[in-house]
């Protein structure tokens, strides 16, 4: 399928939404010619301040010393995964209003597990072989890009590279250039939604096969010794008594197998790779080359979220993945200032979702934690179900952190949940479940199920959402990761939150910020107001001069 006619269903899509308001460009005196977002997956506030001393100048210190830092900078919504993490990032909205609720997710139509990214009417070009692949059809909003591509009738130009497609794909938007990781061949690949084949300078590029350049290397070879990695060690022994697999290798294979191509993407290797790329997709593009339009610049490294999961987020792994980061985000300043201009361009810097400490260490300094096995969870409830109601096959689906339940038609299906609901919220490690008629509802909420709403689709979603206990693990099988993610909780939903460049007033902000911010502020920065889809807000105390509005047309500070 050509690129074409992949699309044509968006545009439509795309025009009827931005028609609905916030449409007028605003006042685009001293814009910059590139808006860029930088993502790192998993990388939570807490972490970022804990390595500040093993950070050189250029890189973080820049963001921090010469940035707008918001320091309370959070999710509003309860499922902090990649997908739901990026595609509110990249669209200024809500799980609940972009609809990926979750890296996937199950459609009770078919009967299936649906991949956020998924799209059987396109194939991979570029990967090791060909298959079914990756496009942003199952968002529901249009992106930052899509809003500068419409508002300038299609000049404007986006690329987006990322190990994973869920990121790279809701970045670039339904108009620009977007790609991802292969792990057959370790190289940079697309889909058909985008290109029909590779362009002739990704050939060049790959004939030296650059991706294997990293065989044999240490993973950890930029150490900083830090106070909790010594307790680190001593909660890795506590990880291994308790049967989770630990995949710690040091050093890379000898060999460019997919056993290789593996275990780099939990190395600092590939966000090197990732940023190289980025530099030679940048040089044949049109991004930042024109100076009567705005342009839109996207990249996530995910090195940080692989070496969390594998060994933890306070591993001396993760320490030297951040020092490779904090040179690969000085390197990225200097090609923005080479390629675009110093003074020319405005980025934002944030993270999908944070991380906790695995509950290994927390029981370590004797506080309740512990890991929930869904699947016992879910067969315990069925069973309950069963003598409450009647011999059936109850649980239809679990898709964290929802369960769909298959209730037969006789009976009465808020009754079922609320027992559903009685029996899950007294389990040890459950905080609240909250049921499919409470998170529809428009009553007045706690600021959990507030988080809750905000994450939930009547379309997508299941019928109960089980919200964990602090330090508390949930995900599909307990033990497959060191550590994890996905909570409402302040560890991994508080993030950073910073914007850098033309037009940012440089300053360290306590005012109350969310991440669905971030599209709307950097709108607000390149002179155009927010699209109606976007829920977040402009971030006023971060802009330099009055001129800039919200969408309402009142002042943007908070």
């Amino acid at each position: 399928m050509g690129m074409g006619l992949a699309r044509a269903g968006f545009l439509v899509v795309g025009v009827l939404l931005l028609a609905l308001g916030g449409c007028g460009g605003g006042d685009r005196v001293d814009a910059p010619r590139v808006l860029i977002t930088v993502v790192v997956d998993g990388l939570s506030t807490r972490q970022m301040l804990r390595h500040q001393e093993c950070f050189d100048q250029g890189g973080f210190r820049r963001l921090l010393d010469e940035g707008a830092w918001f320091e309370r900078a959070r999710f509003s919504h309860s499922t902090t995964f990649t997908a739901p993490g990026h595609a509110t990032i990249a669209t200024g909205a809500t799980p609940a209003e972009h609809g990926l609720v979750g890296n996937g997710w199950f459609d009770r139509e078919t009967g299936r597990r649906v991949y956020c990214m998924s799209d059987p009417e396109v194939r991979s070009v570029g990967a090791a072989r060909s298959r079914p692949s990756s496009s942003p059809r199952n968002l529901e909003v249009p992106t930052l890009a899509d809003v500068l591509w419409m508002r300038s009738e299609g000049r404007s130009r986006s690329l987006a590279v990322s190990v994973k497609d869920r990121a790279a794909t809701v970045g670039s938007g339904r108009h620009g250039q977007a790609y991802w990781w292969d792990n057959g061949s370790g190289r940079f690949v697309t889909s058909s939604f985008y290109f029909d084949a590779m362009p002739p300078w990704w050939e060049d590029y790959y004939e030296t096969s650059p991706q294997n350049v990293h065989i044999g290397r240490e993973k950890i070879d930029r150490p900083c010794d830090l106070p909790w990695h010594s307790l680190y060690r001593v909660a890795l022994d506590s990880l291994r008594a308790h049967g989770v697999r630990a995949r710690i290798h040091d050093r890379l294979p000898e060999n460019a197998t997919k056993t290789y191509f593996r275990a780099l993407k939990s190395s600092p290797w590939v966000d090197e790779l990732t940023f190289d790329f980025l530099r030679e997709a940048l040089a044949h593009s049109e991004v930042g080359r024109d100076p009567d339009r705005i342009d839109h610049l996207f990249v996530s490294f995910s090195a940080h979220d692989y070496v969390s999961h594998n060994v933890g987020p306070d591993s001396p792994t993760a320490t030297s993945v951040l020092r490779h980061l904090d040179a690969i985000l000085a390197g990225l300043f200097d090609e923005l200032d080479a390629v675009v201009g110093r003074g020319e361009w405005t980025l934002a810097f944030t993270a999908d979702h944070g991380y906790p400490e695995t509950p290994e260490s927390e029981e370590l300094r004797g506080i309740d934690a512990g890991r929930l096995d869904p699947r016992r969870l879910g067969a315990d409830l069925d069973r309950y179900l069963d003598t409450t109601f009647a011999e059936h096959d109850w649980i239809e689906h679990w898709s964290v952190p929802t369960f769909y339940l298959d209730i037969p038609r006789d009976f009465d299906e808020r009754e079922v949940w609320r027992v559903a609901q009685g029996w899950l919220e007294v389990q040890r490690g459950i905080q609240a479940v909250f049921r499919r008629d409470q998170l529809v509802a428009e009553t007045p909420a706690d600021s959990l199920l507030t988080a809750a709403r905000h994450s939930y689709s009547p379309r997508r979603s299941g019928d109960l959402l089980v919200v964990q206990r602090p330090n508390w693990y949930l995900l599909g099988d307990p033990l497959a990761d060191v550590c994890t993610h996905g909570s409402p909780h302040p560890y991994d939903r508080e993030v950073p939150l910073i914007f850098l460049g033309r037009g940012v007033r440089t300053g360290h902000y306590r005012d109350p910020a969310e991440i669905r911010d971030l599209a709307p502020t950097l709108l607000a920065l390149a002179g155009e107001t927010p699209a109606s889809t976007m829920s977040g807000k402009v971030l006023g105390a971060a802009l330099r001069g009055s001129r800039f509005r919200s969408a309402d047309g009142a002042s943007a500070s908070r």
